[in-house]
């Protein structure tokens, strides 16, 4: 009876008949029970548009809660039919009339504008527009901010406004590669390094905990005495420094992410492991891991679409990094003559990734 009725009410809508489809949509409604919807919500919902039921279209979209869409679901739907189809069809191609309509219809000032939301809504994807949701997000905030009444606030919040907002947590992995100098007395013993390495971040809001660990090969820039012999000028060294550090974002777009950093590691240089086989007396020449202090500064220039819709941020996505670190090793604190910092440069490329909830 109801597939029936929905194909009589098809017909009527094709010849232009309003008033029997007002007809047949209230047999239909008065069909439906505990087990069956005579209509899907859209369905339903462009029917009253077009037979100017507005004082009933508000009043559905005000009840519309949780255990009512509950219900809906828990019932059998109509079979598969072009009902839906020839409505929205017919709905995007008369939009300005059936605004028209809205707004000289008597229904008052809150369900008119209620009412014309809710078809923008229902034809959203016929705008093929990435914005479009951001336009009705605006209407939905005038709308929010004006509303005395405040009846509809529940169904504007769920159904019709959409945006989604970066949550507080998010976690990215880089991979890197650079250049180091040495400065003072140890740019004396070591030349300057290639570093290489990784790093994790974990980050709250604006601020970001990174953990890196990079080595670097170089060599010696004169000789260096162990107890068995002289480690001759140009031989090879390496130097390993993790590190932890703290940043807070300055600018964060979707371009570029700039944060200055600070925080502290360690630094051990010594001979490279190939060495010290052949030789175990070089371990000597070691400095052994010592306290390092950092800081410096992240430029990080997003990959990706630079502009997107406000409903949408840009949360997830890859990068190039170029960070420039100041380390202050305290080698002199345990050897003499072993004074001197670090300045090192790195591009690195890696992926961040934060979720997102609706706001």
């Amino acid at each position: 009876m109801i597939d029936k009725a929905r194909t009589m009410l098809l017909d009527m809508f094709s010849k232009g008949d309003l008033a029997k489809v007002k007809e047949i949509k209230d047999f239909l409604l008065s069909a439906e029970d505990e087990k069956f919807n005579s209509f899907f919500l859209a369905e339903y919902w462009f029917i009253l548009c077009w037979t100017q039921e507005y004082n009933e279209l508000c009043l559905s979209l005000q009840n519309l809660d949780s255990a009512k869409i509950e219900r809906y679901k828990q019932r059998s739907w109509p079979k598969q039919d072009s009902l839906y189809t020839r409505l929205y069809r017919a709905s995007m191609e008369n939009e300005l009339f059936l605004k028209q309509l809205i707004n000289e219809s008597d229904a008052d000032k809150e369900c008119r504008e209620i009412a014309a939301l809710t078809l923008d809504k229902l034809l959203i994807e016929s705008k093929n527009n990435p914005y479009a949701q951001d336009s009705i997000n605006e209407k939905a905030d005038n709308f929010l901010n004006n509303s005395e009444s405040k009846r509809y606030n529940d169904y504007i919040k769920k159904h019709i406004r959409y945006k989604l907002i970066a949550k507080n947590w998010s976690a990215s992995v880089e991979f890197f590669s650079g250049y180091g100098m040495l400065t003072g007395k140890l740019s004396n013993t070591y030349r300057n390094f290639l570093p290489i390495g990784v790093g994790i971040g974990i980050g709250y809001k604006n601020a970001d905990l990174s953990i890196r660990a990079l080595n670097g090969n170089h060599k010696t820039n004169k000789d260096l005495t162990y107890s068995t012999g002289i480690y001759t000028k140009g031989s090879k060294v390496r130097i390993f420094i993790p590190e932890i550090t703290l940043g807070y974002s300055i600018l964060n777009n979707n371009y570029l992410k700039i944060s200055p950093f600070g925080g502290i590691g360690l630094s051990d240089i010594r001979a490279t492991t190939d060495q010290t086989d052949k030789v175990p007396e070089l371990k000597e020449l070691s400095t052994g891991y010592s306290t390092m202090y950092v800081a410096g500064l992240n430029i990080e220039v997003k990959f990706g679409p630079k502009k997107m819709p406000e409903f949408m941020p840009k949360t997830n996505y890859s990068y190039l990094n170029v960070r420039y670190s100041y380390g202050m090793p305290q080698f002199e604190k345990k050897y003499a003559g072993m004074h001197g910092n670090f300045h090192y440069i790195t591009i690195g490329h890696g992926s961040m990734s934060r979720g997102t909830h609706r706001q």
